[in-house]
């Protein structure tokens, strides 16, 4: 196959594409150099025209951007309605082939030079099938699903760098909202809406299990604590494992699960006797910090805990672990996420803690309520579990029933 043009055409510094693009820390990124790790940015990476792929039976994946602008201050609301530094507003993928696929086939992942196919047949949707009531619960609008699963979510490096190429039609513009998306998008996809939006929602979080599956094999040490940026990995890769039927993919992925870290787990850690602490990186509690060796009930009994980490979990551990624990609670999915430490350290901060309380008790310890413009006063959950995405509601509603301390 011979591609002689791509529109918009690669100008040495914007609208550009990758074939087979890798993934991990510090990867070079040819599509775009506007963002502010600018050093990752290699014009290189995009070849020129025309581009010859022969028919040797490799699957090649081409992954091209739309920029939003030239290089200038970009910050432009996301798919959600967040702000967002990304100047990449569309992403797409060819993958070129030497057989036509099957009708029900997956896209091969996108990243990588080792690519999976996978068929609709390989997959058993009902775990997803519930059958809760969704009318109980405000839902998402119909356009705000189409247009989050309207293109690939595109991931070009395992740092920081990442933000900065997200396609923020279709994604949203960082990782504490990333999870927000994937969170709104699982739960949708077990009760929510009607049954053709479901099917595409189910399909569209096996596919991007399938694309961060592929990064996580590719730099084992991606997706970890390093900041609320590379959150909203785990769970699509954990949707695909159990939908996946009996097999070697799914045998692999139970490992990749197990002996891998993910920012996820490594910002829920609530102390022993919950866990065997096997990094440096405690988001919540320091390495040392004498909230670790704590039970959740123990907790608000720290005052160094209120200093030094109530803001954070207000601005982010808050507004994003409650929807995952939630999809995975209700799917009964425990044991192919593999991490108890998150099970219960969740539910220690929604349910053992008192919102209010911790507010008060921040408030009088360092004069600020920094973080709590997330807060909604009729609810008491934070702004992004308003009834827009329903996620606070869901949880008023079923997650006593999932209480791991009993």
């Amino acid at each position: 196959m011979t591609i002689t043009s791509i529109t918009p055409a690669f100008n040495g510094q914007l609208h550009g594409f990758m074939v087979n693009p890798t993934f991990g820390p510090n990867s070079p990124i040819g599509s775009d150099s506007c963002y502010h790790y600018n050093h990752h940015f290699n014009p290189a990476v995009c070849p020129t025209l025309p581009l010859v792929l022969p028919n040797d039976g490799q699957i090649r994946s081409i992954v091209k951007t739309r920029s939003i602008t030239e290089c200038t201050n970009c910050w432009t609301d996301d798919v959600i309605g967040y702000s967002s530094p990304s100047y990449v507003k569309d992403a797409s993928v060819l993958t070129v082939v030497s057989n036509i696929p099957a009708t029900d086939a997956f896209r091969p992942n996108y990243t990588g030079t080792v690519k999976v196919e996978l068929r609709e047949s390989d997959v058993d949707y009902s775990i997803f099938n519930l059958n809760l009531d969704g009318s109980r619960y405000p839902m998402p609008a119909a356009t705000l699903i189409e247009k989050m699963t309207s293109q690939p979510w595109l991931i070009s490096d395992a740092d920081w760098a990442s933000r900065y190429t997200f396609n923020i039609a279709a994604q949203p513009g960082y990782g504490r909202e990333v999870s927000l998306g994937v969170n709104v998008l699982a739960l949708y996809a077990i009760h929510g809406g009607n049954l053709p939006h479901r099917n595409r929602v189910r399909r569209f979080l096996v596919q991007h299990g399938l694309d961060l599956a592929a990064m996580k094999n590719d730099a084992p040490e991606a997706f970890t604590g390093n900041g609320g940026q590379l959150n909203g990995k785990k769970l699509p890769i954990v949707l695909l494992t159990a939908a996946l039927k009996p097999g070697a993919l799914k045998t692999y992925l139970l490992y990749l699960l197990a002996t891998t870290e993910f920012s996820e787990d490594d910002q829920i850690r609530d102390g022993t006797p919950y866990f065997s602490p096997n990094t440096s990186v405690y988001w919540n509690f320091g390495k040392g910090h004498p909230g670790e060796s704590l039970h959740p009930t123990n907790w608000l009994s720290t005052s160094e805990y209120y200093v030094n980490q109530m803001s954070y979990k207000y601005c982010c551990t808050y507004n994003i672990h409650g929807g995952t624990w939630l999809v995975v609670s209700l799917m009964n999915l425990w044991d192919v996420w593999q991490n108890d430490s998150f099970r219960r350290g969740v539910w220690g901060y929604y349910e053992i803690e008192d919102l209010y309380q911790q507010r008060n008790a921040m408030m009088e310890a360092t004069g600020s309520d920094m973080g709590t413009w997330y807060i909604d006063p009729s609810t008491g959950h934070g702004a992004h579990w308003g009834s827009q995405f329903y996620i606070g509601e869901i949880w008023d509603l079923e997650a006593a029933a999932f209480d791991p301390f009993q």
